[in-house]
């Protein structure tokens, strides 16, 4: 290495880096530091910039110029010179994975959460924007708040998804995602619950509470973002039907922006969805497993079965989309939060549907139980404090799993294992 250019490559603070190259910004500066276009060396405990480094951003020939100027910190020529220097900046930024802000959002944080959800955002770039679209089309249909746990569960159910981790979409990851959506899509922020968890801690945020309203507000921190990137104030999205907030970087770079949100429309009413014949068909057959269970007038069950004589629908559409979609292995928890999600989302049907939290385990229950295929492919768990249906309806569950399944199979009486 030649010595004499070693000793001509001085070193620069970010303040005269700004100055050096003509007056751009100082956080233009970090913004490349931060994305590899310049690179700095530690001095102690300071942090410099090589002037050489610097000379890359300029097109050769005005290199020497700039070097003979440099002592006296004269800014880049306008014009043609300083739009050259654009043009290479922006051409190295290309190079970057900053398609939209949800990698900007993500990229930086190391958390295996993170590094999983951004991973599965780039499996499922839809994933995110639908949970946006869930919760406009709940505002459409009038409603102030919903649940965003509820909502996985219902997406993991309404299509196919790409992803590692049990079920395809990661509950672990749930949190986190909404946050995401908070701050990127803000006309949803305020419709979800959120509770203080690790997620706020991945991305320096916190909860913001305003009035009585279910749901309250995320605020991000000073290192939600990457140094040098901050948020602009929230603007209409490209169709006008909701709110984005984009990611300012540099001078040089125009804001990013949140991944496009489709408009869903009014979904079909799940009454359609099953004929008279089938509705005595399953008032019959939860009929017959209350009236082998223990002690078939216990109130919950006489309750859970008048349910089930009102409303069939509930159960044939859990049972119709289980046998539709054949999951090995699924949670019948998420079944039944696709149900419930599916109830709000047909607000036009002249039949109010509910679905009380006190039946989910008699349905899930009878769910394998008429469908003994996916038994041992569901998890279930003994009678605790929280739920006694095995009690209620008769049932055990097996010591280990059996057949290669990767849960232990639910017995019951009339089954004879």
């Amino acid at each position: 290495m030649d010595d004499t250019a070693n000793r001509d490559d001085r070193l620069h603070s970010i303040k005269s880096a700004a100055e050096f190259l003509g007056g751009v910004s100082e956080s233009s500066i970090r913004t490349w530091c931060w994305k590899g276009i310049l690179h700095r060396v530690k001095i102690g405990r300071r942090k410099m910039i090589r002037e050489s480094e610097l000379l890359g951003l300029i097109k050769p020939a005005e290199v020497s110029r700039v070097r003979q100027s440099s002592s006296r910190r004269l800014a880049i020529p306008c014009g043609s010179d300083h739009e050259d220097t654009k043009a290479i900046v922006e051409n190295r930024e290309r190079t970057l994975n900053m398609t939209n802000a949800i990698n900007l959002l993500l990229q930086d944080k190391q958390h295996p959460n993170a590094v999983k959800l951004l991973t599965f955002h780039h499996e499922n770039p839809k994933f995110l924007p639908r949970i946006v679209a869930e919760f406009r089309l709940l505002k459409q249909l009038d409603r102030k708040a919903g649940s965003v746990e509820s909502l996985v569960h219902f997406l993991r159910w309404e299509q196919h998804w790409s992803g590692a981790g049990e079920f395809e979409i990661n509950d672990q990851l749930t949190a986190l995602a909404a946050r995401v959506c908070a701050l990127l899509w803000p006309d949803v922020d305020g419709m979800m619950k959120f509770h203080s968890c690790e997620a706020d801690e991945i991305l320096d945020a916190s909860i913001v509470r305003r009035g009585e309203r279910y749901g309250n507000f995320i605020s991000p921190g000073k290192r939600t973002l990457p140094e040098g990137c901050c948020f602009l104030s929230p603007e209409p999205d490209a169709l006008g039907t909701g709110l984005v907030r984009p990611i300012r970087l540099s001078d040089y770079h125009a804001p990013v922006l949140p991944p496009p949100v489709v408009v869903l429309d009014r979904p079909a009413t799940i009454h359609a969805l099953i004929t008279e014949a089938a509705a005595a068909l399953v008032a019959c057959q939860l009929r017959e497993i209350v009236n082998n269970s223990p002690n078939p007038d216990e109130p919950l069950l006489l309750a859970w079965l008048r349910h089930a004589e009102v409303q069939p629908e509930m159960f044939a559409f859990m049972q119709a989309k289980l046998q539709q979609r054949k999951p090995m292995p699924f949670s019948p928890r998420s079944i039944l939060e696709y149900c419930r999600w599916s109830i709000r989302r047909a607000a036009a049907s002249h039949k109010r549907f509910t679905l009380p939290s006190r039946f989910n385990g008699p349905y899930c229950r009878a769910l394998v139980i008429l469908n003994p295929q996916f038994n041992g492919y569901c998890k279930f768990k003994h009678d605790g404090q929280r739920g006694r249906s095995n009690q209620l309806l008769g049932c055990s569950l097996s010591s280990k799993p059996v057949n290669s399944e990767p849960y232990r199979r639910l017995i019951w009486a009339k089954e004879g294992m």
